[in-house]
């Protein structure tokens, strides 16, 4: 079993801590009620939430409210340096509840949205899914009928003019059936 480290978060000016296994504990401190008495509060591990988006996320009082943070980019602040100023925090393998800081590296927004991809966390958006789709489903249908009933010469510029779109494009629907796939 690997020894766990702790580090103070600095941000949190010697409330809380972070260990090298991903974990948040508030450190023994005293604080200072509404009703204007000091209370002790004890050391003690946190319990993250999952988010809808597979994240642990805490709570903790910060600046006299209560804030949430992810867990990953407390540890990525507290233990990884970020010479370059990148603004977001990945998982380099993928699992977004591991959060040591071995598996956790500063990155842009491009490279976090590529590496999902890469990761097969995301997949692309083909066909009707993709926002930006032109066609519907029986348009697409009627492309790969055409060229299947049509032979050498099946109309693809004929095609290309009666829904406005490029015949280069024709062409790559009927003959990918990844680009538009039925699911």
């Amino acid at each position: 079993m690997e020894n766990e480290i702790w580090k103070e978060i600095p941000r949190f000016s010697g409330r809380y801590e972070a260990s090298n296994l991903g974990r948040i504990r508030t450190i023994e401190h005293y604080a200072i009620r509404t009703d204007k008495k000091t209370y002790l509060v004890k050391q003690k591990v946190l319990k993250p939430a999952i988010n809808h988006s597979g994240y642990y996320r805490f709570a903790v009082k910060y600046n006299g409210k209560l804030n949430s943070f992810y867990v990953a980019r407390i540890i990525a602040e507290t233990f990884i340096e970020n010479p370059e100023n990148k603004e977001q925090v990945n998982h380099k393998n993928g699992i977004k509840t591991d959060n040591r800081p071995e598996n956790l590296e500063w990155c842009t927004r491009s490279e976090n949205s590529q590496h999902s991809f890469n990761t097969g966390l995301q997949k692309p958006k083909r066909g009707i899914l993709n926002g930006m789709a032109k066609l519907t489903w029986e348009q697409v249908r009627y492309i790969r009928e055409q060229k299947r009933i049509g032979g050498k010469y099946w109309g693809r510029e004929r095609i290309a003019k009666e829904l406005g779109i490029s015949s280069a494009h024709v062409k790559d629907i009927a003959n990918n059936k990844n680009l538009w796939k039925e699911e």
